[in-house]
C-alpha cells in the first residue's frame, strides 16, 4: 500500500509493504556428510515514511526527512552447503542456515539548489550477511554467516558544481562510523571505528565534439566483520570525440593508471591465529570503444521486465 500527498511546502509519503518468504532446499548427503535439507517460511511488515519541506519559495533550500525497515535476503549461491578448496588451507563453501538480514534506516538532508544533497544517516543491521572465517586444525573455512548486528552513521555529500562552462565536477564523499556485534564461532566480535571515502569525477568540454574525464576514488580502512581493510586509491581518465556527423562516439579510457587499487587487509577474531590478504587484481586496462545512434534521438519502447528486480539480484556467478 503507498499513499502521497503534496502541500504548499510539504510532501508527504507512507508505505506498507506485507511479505512472505517461502524456502525449500535440499542436497542428497553421502558417509561424510549427513542429508542438508531445509526450509524456511517467514512474514514481515516493511514500513516506509518520506517527508519533503520546502523552506523557500525558489526551492533553493528543501529538508528531507526518511524512515524505513527493508530486508536483504541471502543469494542463493550463499545457500548452497557444498564446500571446495581455494588452496592447501582454505575451503570455501555456503550456509544453507542463514537468515535474512532486516535493516532499520534514518536518513535527514538537506539540498540545495537541486545541486548539492548533504545527509545524516543512521542504520541498525539485523543478522548482517557477510563473509566469516572459521579456522578448524589447519584449515580455515570461509563461508557467508549472519552478524548479529551491524551499527552505521555518519555524514554523506553528493554534489554537481561547474566552476567554469567547460568543467563539471561530480562529487561525492562519506564519513561513516561502523561497528559490529557479534560472536562468531566461539569469539566475541565488539568494534567500532570511522572511515573516509571521496570520489571526485571531473568532465571536461574541450570543443563541441571533443570531451574528457578525470576521476577517481580514495578510501580509508574500513571495518567489514573479520576484515580490517587496507587503504586504497585509483585514478582513471578518458577521452570522447563525437564523429560522423554526431551519431557516433569514439572513447578511449585507462582505469587505474598507477596500478594502486590493490585490495587487502587483516583478517581477525580467529582464535590462536592471525592472517591477512593482499589481491593483486589487472585494474589497469585500456579500451576502445565505438558505438553509433541509429535513432536519431528518438525514444525507444523498451519492453518491461515481469520478473522482480531484487530476485534477480540473488542470482550472481559462484
Amino acid at each position: 500500500m503507498n499513499y502521497s500527498r503534496d502541500w504548499d511546502k510539504f510532501s508527504l509519503q507512507l508505505g506498507l509493504r506485507l511479505e512472505n518468504t517461502r524456502i525449500n532446499g535440499h542436497q542428497l548427503g553421502n558417509p561424510l556428510i549427513s542429508d542438508s535439507s531445509f526450509t524456511r517460511d517467514y512474514t514481515g511488515l516493511f514500513p516506509t515514511l518520506y517527508l519533503a519541506y520546502r523552506v523557500d519559495s525558489a526551492q533553493k533550500h528543501q529538508l528531507g526527512f526518511s524512515l524505513g525497515r527493508r530486508i536483504d535476503r541471502p543469494d542463493y549461491q550463499d545457500l548452497n552447503p557444498f564446500t571446495y578448496p581455494i588452496d592447501r588451507f582454505t575451503y570455501y563453501g555456503g550456509n544453507p542456515f542463514l537468515v535474512p538480514t532486516y535493516s532499520y534506516n534514518l536518513e535527514v538532508s538537506h539540498t540545495y539548489k537541486n545541486k548539492i544533497t548533504t545527509s545524516l544517516e543512521y542504520s541498525i543491521i539485523k543478522n548482517l550477511i557477510q563473509e566469516t572465517n572459521e579456522q578448524k586444525g589447519t584449515i580455515y573455512y570461509s563461508r557467508p554467516g549472519n552478524y548479529g548486528q551491524q551499527t552505521v552513521f555518519g555524514l554523506t555529500m553528493n554534489g554537481s558544481l561547474q566552476p567554469y562552462k567547460w568543467w563539471t565536477l561530480q562529487l561525492y564523499t562519506e564519513f561513516k562510523n561502523v561497528g559490529f556485534q557479534s560472536i562468531l564461532y566461539g569469539q566475541t566480535l565488539d568494534e567500532k571505528r570511522w572511515y573516509w571515502y571521496i570520489g571526485p569525477t571531473n568532465q571536461f568540454t574541450i570543443t563541441k565534439n571533443l570531451s574528457a574525464e578525470l576521476a577517481g576514488s580514495y578510501q580509508t580502512r574500513i571495518l567489514s566483520g573479520q576484515f580490517l581493510t587496507i587503504p586504497v586509491w585509483q585514478v582513471r581518465t578518458g577521452l570522447s570525440q563525437k564523429v560522423l556527423k554526431g551519431n557516433g562516439t569514439v572513447r578511449l579510457n585507462l582505469s587505474d593508471i598507477f596500478y594502486t587499487n590493490q585490495p587487502g587487509g587483516d583478517i581477525r577474531n580467529i582464535a590462536n591465529s592471525k592472517a591477512n590478504w593482499l589481491s593483486k587484481l589487472d585494474s589497469r586496462v585500456f579500451t576502445i570503444s565505438f558505438s553509433y545512434r541509429f535513432n536519431k534521438g528518438k525514444t525507444l519502447n523498451i519492453r518491461q521486465s515481469g520478473g522482480s528486480e531484487s530476485e534477480k539480484g540473488r542470482v550472481r556467478a559462484s
